[in-house]
């Protein structure tokens, strides 16, 4: 799970996340309320088509792609693999029992996942959240 990411307010618009893009190796950008629920997520694709059809004052609301689907810390990763297949999306937000926004689970992470967790099965540990989480 990625904890420390940029996110982007909903009346945000392209520009600041064409310069979250440039200052990081980010690809998806979480749009969320003031409450701190996700609302819908910007991938850098979305980022640069809205900058070359529409402009950088673009709000980030019109070209979202609105979250469906969400995860849990305590999830299992069979059940947050499921859901990101079922949502067809490459990333998913991790959200606490609130509902409140609290990191991504990508599809760079479930790779990630099953190597540390193959390397770890001879201690007998899975787990998809970090040690400390």
């Amino acid at each position: 799970m990625v904890t420390e990411y940029q996110s982007l307010a909903v009346n945000a618009q392209i520009e600041e996340a064409s310069r979250f893009m440039l200052q990081s190796s980010q690809r998806a950008f979480p749009v969320i309320r003031e409450d701190g629920h996700a609302v819908g997520i910007v991938m850098r694709e979305d980022i640069l088509l809205a900058l070359r059809e529409r402009g950088e004052h673009t709000p980030v609301s019109q070209v979202m792609r609105a979250v469906s689907l969400s995860v849990r810390p305590e999830d299992d990763l069979n059940e947050a693999f499921t859901k990101m297949q079922q949502s067809d999306s490459s990333v998913l937000p991790v959200e606490d029992a609130s509902g409140k926004l609290v990191g991504l689970l990508t599809m760079e992470n479930v790779g990630e996942i099953m190597m540390i967790n193959s390397a770890r099965t001879r201690e007998g540990r899975r787990s998809w959240r970090p040690a400390h989480a």
